[in-house]
């Protein structure tokens, strides 16, 4: 269960993490640290999900916890344009 998780998601991590460092220590300026964490953040973490999403097994998903998921989700949106509708009319 443990390698399940850390082998895709560990690698983006050490990235984002190496960013952090190299920008920490003065090796790196600023900007480029933004760039790397931009990659992970934008492209590695979304091809991440669409893998694990992918080889995840039909019957071993718990469709109660995304049909929770997906409602408290709906739920949120429609609370957050309820209230922003109130507030700018």
């Amino acid at each position: 269960m443990l390698a399940t998780l850390a082998d895709p998601i560990l690698p983006v991590f050490m990235v984002m993490a190496a960013g952090y460092l190299l920008r920490r220590t003065g090796v790196m300026e600023a900007e480029h640290a933004g760039i790397i964490n931009r990659y992970a953040f934008y492209l590695a973490v979304p091809a991440l999900i669409v893998s694990v999403v992918a080889t995840t097994p039909f019957l071993q998903i718990e469709w109660r916890a995304v049909a929770v998921y997906s409602s408290l989700q709906v739920g949120l949106a429609l609370a957050g344009f309820a209230v922003l509708r109130l507030l700018f009319r």
